[in-house]
């Protein structure tokens, strides 16, 4: 079984609209925030430091998300991580946002590209981060799967 990273959080007020949910963009937010974490947390080094000292970043090039439950302020929120596409050059994230009741709220397929952060082109992943990586792909079935679904 391939590892996923996990975290939870607390939906705040300045993340809900006037309805009393999350607004979608933050939603957003919430994936890269577990994106940076991902790195600190499952790796050994911050991606900050990837950026500043290795000087590669990894720029969102596609972004598929599906919306399926409302978020709601003061809720409870998990955020699962793990890679659905290691290619060469660019990886697929997931990211579900898994609410207090064991329900998706959404989920959001990210790709990134492996870029440097002088002349801002692609170039091939790290074997550090290739080794990352690998450890959190998701098995070969689960991988479009659940693309879509959990809608309520």
């Amino acid at each position: 079984m391939t590892e996923v990273f996990r975290q939870s959080r607390i939906v705040r007020f300045a993340d809900v609209d006037a309805a009393g949910i999350v607004y979608y963009p933050r939603l957003l937010d919430y994936c890269h925030l577990a994106f940076e974490d991902f790195f600190e947390h499952a790796g050994d080094r911050p991606y900050s430091s990837w950026i500043q000292e290795g000087r590669i970043g990894f720029p969102t090039v596609h972004l598929d998300v599906d919306f399926l439950r409302m978020v709601e302020y003061g809720k409870p929120l998990s955020m699962a991580t793990r890679v659905v596409k290691l290619g060469t050059r660019s990886v697929t994230f997931r990211f579900e946002g898994v609410l207090g009741d064991g329900g998706i709220a959404f989920r959001a397929d990210v790709t990134k590209v492996c870029a440097g952060m002088g002349d801002g082109r692609s170039q091939d992943i790290p074997p550090e981060l290739r080794t990352l990586f690998t450890a959190y792909l998701a098995p070969e079935g689960e991988r479009e799967s659940e693309r879509g679904k959990g809608r309520s």
